[in-house]
């Protein structure tokens, strides 16, 4: 043997070398052998295929060069404790083969004796077992799958042996489809309760299958008595010498009744396509005619089957079939329905219009629907020129409207100023009252003017909407002045609430909200006698369906009046309508304000409505939806004007004022002379937060130097705050503040350097604090001819002066009291003033004053009277 001087003494028992060698080489097992010691001195051909070693590699070596490494010491201990005393080993290991692949032999290792028994070397025969062991555990592997398959298969399975035709296994599936346990199945009489089942086994096991795909259709009984529809299917397997018939049951009962509905909705399209009075085709995707529906084929002019398999173009005109083509290709690609229409020219000589409709109803089909609207169109013409004529009614009646105001206007306007002159010339208290009630119906006529031409406008669209900024709480103030003489007049208590959510600034239509106003408070007025008007108004933020940065404003008035039944609630908002109780020549009106008002709140984007009930008063609720509030107040002076201390004059305020310095604080409070603010002083930070909890100033004046606690302190803990976050913050400092080093300087929301500029200052606390007036001063260059003064030699400084103290308690009273009556009388002072000292401008503002005091407008006296103040300064100014 290569590499190895093996003489026939080394061989076990007296055997010829070759021989040996010839048996080894040939043997399948492997065939190891060593010396006593456990050195390698042969192995055969079978050895170095199954390690993967040859023979060089191995001889000279140990065993171990076949170790897994998977067996432990007291595993080799046996072994060898074993074939040490002579004895036979036998067992499995696991081995490494050359590539590092482990594979598992059964050996078998004897020890060769010497003639006087001692152990001269060791013989190994093994096999590789890894191979059967894998097929052992395929097989078992391969039956538990097909168990699980079977125990735990959704649908129902029966193993049936072909020559008995009895059950001998059933799946869990099948026991709770049948409700029979097991042993039930086995001595379960198959022709009786599975019928025809028996039959279908046979032919099963006889492989005469006479069904497609070994499928039967049957009736099977369960436990319960209930008959089933089922199909059943068969396989064919031989076990141990057996033919066994593998049966899988599903239950075909919904399907069929499925079917049979199917059936009967089919019979039913079929039923009502034909009673339907529309043209109904089926066409595919090229446009060739599957189907045809109708319920009168001789609309069609064609028997229906003729036009089978023909194209649309065969049918419709060019034009027609071309846009059905597209319709057609639309509906399939978009799955949505596509209409057109088209007209014809019957026989009779008029025209009929078709609608056509062209469905989706598979993938390359659809439905294509023909319906005569040629009476559709008729009335729609019909209609449309009805809404042409109505429109051009509604035009003339707005001119006719137009033209009428202008012919009423203008004798009402000689009647209300010559009353007016009449009644200043007459004494008699009997004539006095005549005039009055001119002047009474005057005013009710071009009431009724103005709501005329307010409702023709808002119905012909022509009524704008103008936005601009409006001063809510000045608004409001004004409208209660227009009614303060008739609310004395009546004795009623009149509150107005405004919520702090509310802005003071908004971007809306004044005109158009006043005008609304005036209809609802007006009405509250004329319809109560005695008790209360409550006008509250609130503002809701955040709130689903509100933009963000914009308010919902609610403004509700409420009064104690005679009340509206509920069923002419909704009827009042009718033009000319009015509640059926209501007492007209006792409160009169045309029955136009509400229907106004309601159009005019829907204009402006709004709802109105109304909670009444009769003697109990009535509560009408206008809500203004997503209403753009203005942070910047209101202000009459430009931004390159430069103010002194009290040029401004604020509405009052409570401000706090933290300085450590008093004549600092004396300072401050002095920019605001003439502004009737509440100061609350802190000379310490300290106090200053001990004062904006207990004052909760609008305003915090804070010096950032100051003992205990700063002014940076103080604002960031208003800002910090959210019960004292409203308050707006001025930080003062001498020095100059690095935002990035203290970030607490961005919690002010304004910040002035000392010494402070105070135009300035006026300025950034006008952003925050409305200013209610504008002290301006003029130059003393204008002359006195340019006043309206006629004579300058006539008047002396006494003489002005002394009218200017005539004057001025009657302006502390208007300022109070604001009734028309005391304006209307200060008017007169002027004119007749005007005329003595011969000021053509003094003169001129009476006669304003007067006329405004006529037409109830408030603005316009206000402005006139702002005159005069102008007028006066101007005058003392010139040192007259």
């Amino acid at each position: 043997m290569v590499g190895l001087n093996f003489n026939m003494e080394h061989l076990p028992g007296n055997i010829n070398l070759d021989v040996f060698k010839q048996a080894t080489e040939q043997c399948v097992c492997s065939v190891l052998i060593t010396d006593a010691q456990g050195i390698i001195l042969y192995v055969n051909r079978a050895f170095t295929l199954a390690s993967g070693y040859s023979a060089a590699e191995v001889e000279g070596r140990t065993p171990s060069v076949l170790n897994s490494g998977k067996h432990n010491k007291e595993f080799f201990k046996d072994l060898w404790d074993t074939i040490l005393a002579g004895k036979t080993w036998r067992g499995e290991i696991l081995n490494r083969k050359k590539n590092g692949t482990l594979y598992r032999e059964s050996q078998v290792i004897s020890a060769v004796h010497s003639n006087n028994g001692k152990i001269t070397h060791f013989v190994c025969t093994k096999e590789e077992i890894t191979n059967n062991e894998n097929a052992e555990k395929a097989l078992f592997e391969s039956e538990e799958r097909f168990r699980l398959f079977f125990e735990e298969n959704k649908i129902a399975i029966l193993v049936v042996d072909a020559e008995t035709v009895k059950i001998v296994d059933a799946n869990n599936a099948a026991l709770d489809f049948y409700g029979y346990n097991r042993q039930e199945f086995y001595s379960l009489d198959l022709k009786n309760e599975f019928i025809g089942f028996a039959e279908a086994i046979q032919a099963g096991a006889d492989g005469k299958f006479q069904q497609p795909k070994n499928i039967f259709s049957q009736k099977h009984r369960t436990s319960s008595g209930r008959v089933l529809d089922v199909e059943i299917s068969l396989g064919r397997v031989a076990y141990h010498e057996r033919n066994y018939i593998y049966v899988m049951v599903i239950d075909v009962t919904k399907r069929k009744r499925a079917i049979a509905a199917l059936k009967e909705s089919e019979s039913k399209k079929l039923a009502l396509l034909k009673i339907i009075p529309d043209l109904i085709f089926v066409l595919n995707s090229d446009g060739i005619f599957l189907d045809i529906y109708s319920d009168n084929p001789d609309r069609l002019g064609i028997e229906p089957y003729k036009l089978l398999s023909r194209h649309v173009s065969s049918f419709f005109p060019p034009e027609i079939s071309s846009l059905l083509l597209q319709k057609i290709k639309a509906a399939l690609d978009s799955r949505e329905v596509q209409t057109f229409d088209f007209r014809y020219k019957q026989p009779t000589g008029r025209y009929a219009f078709e609608e056509v409709r062209v469905i989706a109803s598979g993938n390359q089909e659809v439905l294509v629907i023909i319906r005569d609207i040629s009476k559709r169109k008729f009335y729609e013409s019909e209609i449309k020129k009805a809404w042409e004529e109505a429109e051009q009614a509604n035009k003339i009646k707005s001119v006719f409207l137009a033209n009428l105001s202008h012919e009423i206007r203008t004798p009402i306007n000689a009647i209300l100023g010559f009353s007016n002159i009449l009644g200043d010339e007459l004494s008699d208290h009997t004539q006095l009252r005549y005039i009055e009630a001119i002047k009474s119906s005057s005013k009710t006529l071009l009431e009724l003017i103005n709501d005329l031409l307010d409702l023709s406008k808002i119905e012909s669209g022509k009524m704008n909407i103008s936005k601009s900024p409006v001063d809510l709480r000045k608004l409001f103030s004004e409208v209660y002045n227009i009614f303060s003489i008739r609310l004395n007049e009546k004795s009623l208590l009149y509150t107005c609430t405004i919520d702090d959510e509310v802005p003071r600034t908004v971007f809306f239509d004044e005109l158009r909200l006043k005008q609304v106003l005036f209809n609802l408070i007006g009405n509250a007025v004329k319809f109560t006698d005695s008790g209360t008007i409550k006008v509250n108004v609130s503002a809701t933020v955040n709130m689903q369906g509100v933009v963000p940065g914009f308010v919902n404003l609610k403004v509700s008035i409420k009064d104690t009046g005679i009340g509206i039944d509920k069923k002419n609630q909704l009827e009042i908002f009718d033009a000319f309508r009015q509640q059926d109780t209501q007492d007209t020549r006792k409160y009169g009106g045309t029955g136009l304000g509400l229907a106004i008002t309601k159009r005019l709140v829907e204009m402006l984007n709004g709802t109105i409505a109304l909670e009444s009930e009769p003697g109990k008063g009535s509560e009408f609720s206008v809500t203004f939806f997503n209403v753009e509030p203005i942070s910047e107040p209101l202000n009459d002076f430009k931004e390159q004007e430069s103010f002194k201390a009290g040029q401004l004059i604020f509405k009052p305020v409570k401000i706090l004022i933290a300085d450590d310095v008093e004549l600092n604080r004396d300072f401050l409070k002095d920019v605001f002379k003439g502004s009737e603010m509440i100061f609350c002083e802190a000379s310490d930070g300290a106090e200053a937060i001990e004062l904006v909890k207990k004052n909760m100033p609008a305003l915090a004046l804070l010096d950032l130097r100051m003992p205990l606690v700063d002014g940076l302190d103080v604002a960031a803990f208003i800002k910090t705050n959210s019960a004292y976050r409203h308050i707006v913050t001025f930080g003062i400092s001498a020095t100059l503040v690095d935002e990035s080093l203290d970030k607490r300087v961005g919690y002010f929301d304004e910040f002035l350097l000392k010494p402070v500029d105070i135009s300035l200052f006026l300025k950034q606390v006008s952003k925050y604090v409305p200013v209610i007036k504008i002290l301006r001063t003029v130059e003393k260059t204008e002359r006195l001819t340019d006043l309206g003064i006629e004579n300058n030699n006539t008047i002396t400084g006494e003489r002005f002066t002394a009218l200017v103290r005539e004057l001025t308690p009657l302006l502390e009273k208007l300022s109070h009291t604001s009734s028309f009556a005391d304006y209307e009388n200060f008017g007169k002072i002027l004119v007749q003033r005007g005329e003595e000292l011969e000021i053509i401008q003094l003169t001129l503002i009476g006669r304003q004053i007067i006329e405004a005091v006529e037409s109830f407008d408030l603005e316009a006296i206000s402005k006139s009277i702002n005159s005069y103040k102008s007028l006066e300064r101007k005058i003392l100014e010139n040192n007259i």
